[in-house]
């Protein structure tokens, strides 16, 4: 009987990466990547304040998440988005075991629809908050 009344949660260990992503998002209206067309990066702007800025909201819903748990003595099944894209099978038959789903001996995982959105531009931009970041925290110091 499939244990239904589980957590969830799912984060990124790298929180600048999503904010970085979740920037691009906001300027393109593109959620998701269905396919591998090449969707452009025309018009797009990088913005160190609108970076730092999502970056701290995450930070903080990822804190809230974990205080949420911790105050209910909840324990999440916790997967983390980098190791589910780099081994998404083994992540999903994981996931079906811990809620209580058995699988027959032969069950294959489909590839996943969507695609990654991340290209050259989203490491340009990893490259300049990392830079901007760095040149902060030396004038804080």
């Amino acid at each position: 009987m499939p244990n239904l009344r589980r957590f969830l949660w799912m984060h990124r260990r790298d929180t600048t990466r999503q904010a970085v992503s979740l920037w691009k998002a906001l300027q393109t209206q593109q959620w998701r990547k269905d396919s591998d067309e090449d969707i452009s990066g025309r018009g797009l702007r990088f913005s160190f304040a609108a970076v730092v800025h999502l970056k701290m909201r995450i930070d903080e819903h990822n804190a809230a998440w974990q205080d949420f748990f911790e105050r209910c003595g909840v324990e999440p099944m916790e997967v983390v988005y980098e190791e589910l894209v780099e081994d998404y099978p083994k992540t999903v038959l994981w996931l079906l075991e811990g809620i209580g789903i058995s699988t027959p001996q032969n069950f294959a995982v489909a590839e996943p629809k969507m695609r990654r959105q991340a290209d050259e531009l989203s490491e340009e931009w990893i490259r300049l908050y990392d830079e901007r970041a760095a040149a902060k925290t030396l004038q804080k110091g």
